[in-house]
């Protein structure tokens, strides 16, 4: 079996919410129907309340639901199923693209949801959308292990997710100028560069650097790469932890 690149699943999400979509506005066939094809679940998404309008039946079924109760719950069922660092990601995006017009593209993210009750620990699903109509957005989403297997973004996102719960309490002692220091660290730029860069002192530089390293328990330059990659990276499809 082919192994898909991350830019060819992101490609081929795009191209199948926008002919999926089409199809049923055209009336050519119903949401159901797209759902029952598809490998993970649609559903649309209230731009005003945040609640759900619609929800395919696969998903129904994971959280025990009907349509109508979840309709009626609204924003409640989606603060229920997901944490809140999914739904702030969630909105972030979705503002973007309606105050910058882009409501024709297409946003992708990973967000944490949970079946049924939260005693089951929450699952990674990648989720694509679109804004959907006039107040609606429309959204593909499926568990992240679905993914086609060994695939560089399923590779990448469990690699991520793993390394960030290890790591995110040594870099939260990190402070804002460190953050930006270990970001041109990571770009390959000297002491030198960085203090001309930032209108300080070579000295400086060298001291912030060793703090960096002392705080992150690490002075071997491809550990510090993989800690901008994972924290402050964010030319990558964004993931919730």
């Amino acid at each position: 079996m082919k192994n898909f690149s991350e830019t060819e699943i992101l490609q081929q999400q795009i191209v199948d919410l926008d002919y999926c979509s089409l199809l049923e506005q055209d009336g050519i066939i119903t949401l159901d129907e797209l759902s029952a094809l598809i490998p993970g679940f649609i559903h649309l998404n209230n731009i005003e309340t945040g609640g759900l309008e619609y929800l395919s039946k696969k998903a129904l079924d994971i959280f025990e639901k009907n349509l109508s109760e979840i309709q009626e719950q609204g924003k409640a069922f989606v603060n229920y199923i997901s944490d809140k660092k999914s739904q702030q990601v969630f909105d972030r995006k979705k503002l973007f693209f309606l105050n910058n017009d882009n409501t024709d593209k297409i946003f992708s993210y990973i967000q944490r949801l949970q079946y049924k009750t939260k005693k089951i620990p929450y699952t990674l699903f990648y989720s694509t959308s679109k804004i959907y109509k006039s107040n609606l957005c429309i959204s593909f989403t499926q568990p992240l292990r679905l993914l086609q297997k060994n695939s560089f973004l399923k590779e990448i996102v469990e690699e991520r997710y793993t390394f960030f719960n290890k790591n995110h309490k040594k870099f939260s002692r990190l402070s804002k100028r460190e953050k930006e220091i270990l970001k041109l660290i990571a770009h390959g730029e000297s002491n030198k560069l960085i203090a001309d860069r930032l209108f300080i002192s070579y000295h400086t530089v060298r001291t912030h650097r060793k703090n960096i390293c002392t705080k992150l328990t690490t002075n071997r330059l491809i550990d510090l790469v993989k800690y901008f990659e994972v924290f402050l990276n964010k030319n990558t499809p964004e993931v919730v932890f």
